[in-house]
């Protein structure tokens, strides 16, 4: 899958990619994989080497065709009242995420 995500203020585009092995692979420019697991309530919940605990939670808050619709957050309170305000996206393919990137 292909992310669109905001990099200190910067949309980027990155691979996301969900492994057999409970593990998360982003792409350039963070080259980073981690566990994940998924909570009773469907949250993705990684585990990562960040300032917080090393936690990142992904909740998916809608899907139209090839766009996947997240609400990311440090803390899983902040992925909970997002409410329908996306803040990344997935993609099934990369042109449509280059495209939404650019539309942004």
């Amino acid at each position: 899958m292909w992310s669109v995500a905001d990099d200190d203020g910067t949309k980027i585009v990155l691979t996301f990619t969900f492994s057999n092995n409970n593990t998360l692979a982003y792409g350039s420019p963070l080259n980073l994989t981690v566990p994940y697991t998924v909570t009773t309530s469907g949250i993705i919940d990684t585990i990562e080497n960040n300032d917080n605990g090393g936690h990142e939670y992904y909740k998916i808050i809608g899907i139209d065709g090839t766009k996947i619709s997240l609400c990311e957050g440090e803390q899983i309170n902040d992925t909970t009242q997002c409410g329908s305000n996306p803040d990344q996206w997935l993609f099934t393919n990369e042109a449509d995420a280059i495209a939404f990137k650019n539309s942004l």
